[in-house]
């Protein structure tokens, strides 16, 4: 194969590049001058909501709180600028906001930032959301978005269950994920907090955003309020996304209160994922109501639904699917979507794939590091 020495200019040094080599010199090169610059933005992102948490401080840490100042005048909120007193009917309705519960997934950090800051420094004469809402906006796992990775020790999304909890607390089963959980589970079950909003991405390419969570009326009348996305993925009140653990929004849900999981597009810095957080927040401020009893007649759109039909475990690391696929990607019947040392894996229905994983491997295929537990789902449309 002819081979042809060039120079990499701007670099100042020359390269010996064939055909092939190609591919690889482009792949070192983002990953070393471009991926660098890419979490030094996170880094200050991290940095500057480090910032804000020590101005407006939470009851976890990393973590704000931005509440409506008011006084205590004869036993009686009173609103200072207003001058009118706020009963316990008019209580303004408490929203929490997690974004990082998965250290890699960082399209959230960047706009939450900013929308605090726009908050906390309100410009002109704009009206300030804390007349009718409180807000807390945590970061679910920094440690591992520090170390650009999904997890320390293990998925932080996987251990909310109370015994696990208990457990930990207890000195039995401590890890990272396990100390920061029982911490936003004193956040979430705080009797103040009224609405939990989990900001997701998806770990491959995703043909659109989607919320995923249990089916529940109030979940479902919040999502199409905000019109994050188009489309639900859901399941039974009583099933859980993961068989033996608890997410942070099962937790919240077991409270009998509202919880949206929404996915955004794959991982990474996006400006599809800021936009969508713009716009839920936006329509969220911007309701005229907080009574969701009036909102079945008002500005709502129906949502596409989807149910999950099929789970392919990740049994062992010879598991792999065929490459390609991406969430939502159609497959059919019979069709052969993977293989693995017992034969090739076959879809057993009709539908489109979910959260297909392509973990690492090996020289001799075999998928390394902690195995998923699942190595795709299979969703058709319609109602669980």
């Amino acid at each position: 194969m002819k081979t042809e020495k060039m120079m990499w200019e701007g670099f100042g040094f020359p390269i010996i590049l064939d055909g092939v080599s190609w591919v690889t010199a482009l792949f070192v090169f983002l990953c070393c001058f471009l991926f660098p610059y890419a979490y030094a933005n996170v880094e200050k992102d991290l940095q500057d909501f480090y910032k804000l948490t020590e101005q407006y401080p939470a009851n976890i840490p990393w973590a704000v709180t931005l509440k409506k100042k008011v006084l205590d005048q004869k036993n009686k909120n009173v609103d200072v600028s207003k001058g009118s007193m706020i009963s316990d009917d008019q209580k303004p309705l408490h929203v929490v906001f997690g974004c990082l519960m998965h250290g890699d997934e960082v399209g959230c950090l960047n706009p939450l930032v900013k929308i605090i800051q726009q908050i906390a420094n309100p410009a002109g004469d704009v009206p300030s959301p804390l007349e009718r809402f409180s807000f807390t906006f945590f970061l679910g796992n920094p440690e591992a978005a520090k170390a650009h990775q999904r997890f320390v020790q293990e998925d932080l999304n996987r251990v909310f269950d109370p015994k696990r909890l208990a457990d930990s607390v207890c000195g039995k089963v401590v890890t990272s994920e396990s100390k920061r959980a029982e911490q936003i589970r004193h956040l979430l079950t705080d009797p103040d907090t009224d609405l939990f909003i989990d900001l997701h991405q998806t770990i491959e390419p995703s043909a659109q955003p989607f919320y995923i969570f249990r089916w529940d009326p109030q979940s479902v009348l919040w999502a199409r309020a905000l019109q994050g996305a188009k489309v639900l993925v859901t399941r039974n009140a009583e099933e859980s996304f993961s068989p033996g653990n608890l997410s942070a929004a099962e937790l919240f849900q077991d409270l009998g209160k509202p919880a949206l999981t929404l996915e955004m597009g794959q991982k990474g810095e996006s400006k599809e994922a800021a936009d969508i957080v713009k716009k839920i927040f936006s329509r969220l401020t911007h309701l005229s109501t907080v009574d969701t009893n009036v909102w079945k007649t008002r500005d709502l759109k129906s949502l596409q639904t989807f149910k999950r039909v099929y789970s392919q475990s990740f049994e062992d690391p010879s598991f792999q699917l065929k490459p390609g696929f991406q969430n939502f990607s159609s497959v059919r019947k019979g069709q052969i979507v993977g293989s693995s040392s017992k034969g090739s894996l076959h879809s057993p229905y009709d539908g489109v794939l979910l959260f297909p994983k392509y973990p690492p491997r090996d020289s001799k295929g075999q998928a390394q590091g902690p195995l998923p537990s699942q190595l795709f789902q299979i969703l058709q449309e319609g109602m669980p």
